[in-house]
């Protein structure tokens, strides 16, 4: 068979986009109409209000440390506040959290030596109980309502 746009899918993945969009309501919309209606959604969206980022914000140094050059987040909600705008527009199946105590990827990868020698195990422990504080995202298996 050939593709086309119309086709719809089984599986859709969206991840760390959504807060990069001006309008990230178009998208859910599109994934909703692209999926097949038994299909299914995985979608991920980043956690910027973590401990350490409150942390960084406290010593000045602010959410993003590029806040005004190109392609950077436009959007930080909280980990509630993400599960809320899925839940809008999706049934969410399961949802889990991960975690960075490395601080790869991020201007402070210098902090990430100290917070390695916790084990995995207990950042885990930490990002179920208290995602907003300690789950660097979240991601949600999703199904049309």
């Amino acid at each position: 068979d050939d593709f086309s746009i119309t086709d719809n899918f089984y599986i859709i993945v969206c991840t760390e986009v959504l807060v990069h969009l001006i309008n990230p309501i178009k998208m859910v919309e599109n994934i909703k109409k692209l999926m097949k209606n038994d299909g299914v959604a995985l979608i991920s969206l980043p956690n910027v209000n973590t401990i350490y980022h409150r942390i960084m914000v406290l010593l000045g140094k602010g959410i993003d440390m590029s806040a005004f050059e190109l392609y950077k987040h436009l959007h930080l909600p909280t980990a509630k506040q993400s599960e809320k705008f899925i839940g809008n527009y999706f049934k969410i199946i399961k949802k889990d959290y991960y975690i960075n105590p490395s601080a790869q990827g991020s201007s402070n990868e210098w902090l990430g030596t100290l917070l390695t020698k916790v084990p995995d195990s207990i950042w885990e422990k930490l990002a179920k109980m208290l995602p907003g504080l300690f789950a660097r995202g979240i991601i949600f298996l999703c199904c049309k309502l």
